[in-house]
């Protein structure tokens, strides 16, 4: 029986880890680039930072904008700063991200200022 639950725990384990990456694997890179018009921090318990860019198109007369994520705390006051400026946004974009990671599948790993 003490075989059975160890085994057991370790095949959970790695289900569990092989979901976790299958999730947060980045499939996709790219960059967008447009004016940052909003940062903000959500969240009623976990706070996740998200932002959204103005990529100046419009679609049925609407301006077209891009939602997006922050992992990295330094990164997001970097852009605060940025807040209305052009942007050059560097993103990685994953299967599907965990509800504390943040709300889009759209994790910014680096920007460029524009002219």
């Amino acid at each position: 029986m003490k075989k059975f639950l160890i085994i057991s725990a370790i095949l959970l384990l790695a289900i569990g880890a092989g979901y976790y990456m299958w999730r947060t694997y980045p499939y996709s890179t790219g960059s967008r680039t447009g004016f940052l018009v909003k940062l903000s921090k959500k969240g009623y318990v976990i706070k996740t930072m998200e932002g959204q860019m103005n990529l100046g198109g419009l679609q049925n007369g609407i301006l077209e904008t891009w939602s997006f994520s922050i992992r990295d705390k330094a990164l997001y006051h970097q852009l605060e700063a940025l807040e209305g400026k052009k942007l050059r946004l560097e993103y990685d974009e994953v299967n599907d991200s965990f509800f504390w990671m943040g709300d889009t599948n759209y994790f910014i790993t680096g920007y460029q200022e524009k002219e």
